[in-house]
């Protein structure tokens, strides 16, 4: 996976502008069909919570896209979000790749 230099949508805000006002849906449309919570959605669509495998498979179901798909918007996001972390980006810089050993070159 390659991410981004823009940071990506979050996946509340995709959910919103792509599926649930183009259909002329309102959350508690999408809440009484997929079995979620009002405050479940409105918390997705508003970036408080963040979407749960539970909830990619129950919003894949209903929108008709594979149930991976809004979990995928989530990590991209979280990996943007992770990657251009100041804090976090000098930890990264610290850690260096294993080296293989010569005599294991087919990983077994």
């Amino acid at each position: 996976m390659r991410i981004p230099v823009q940071r990506p949508l979050p996946p509340g805000e995709i959910l919103k502008a792509e599926f649930i006002q183009p259909l002329r849906l309102i959350q508690e449309d999408v809440a009484d069909a997929t079995g979620m919570s009002r405050p479940r959605i409105n918390g997705i669509i508003n970036e408080g919570r963040e979407v749960t495998i539970d909830s990619s498979i129950r919003l894949g179901l209903f929108f008709g896209v594979p149930p991976d798909f809004f979990r995928m918007l989530q990590l991209r996001h979280d990996l943007w979000g992770a990657l251009n972390d100041p804090e976090k980006t000098q930890d990264y810089k610290k850690i260096k790749p294993v080296r293989k050993p010569a005599g294991n070159q087919n990983g077994g």
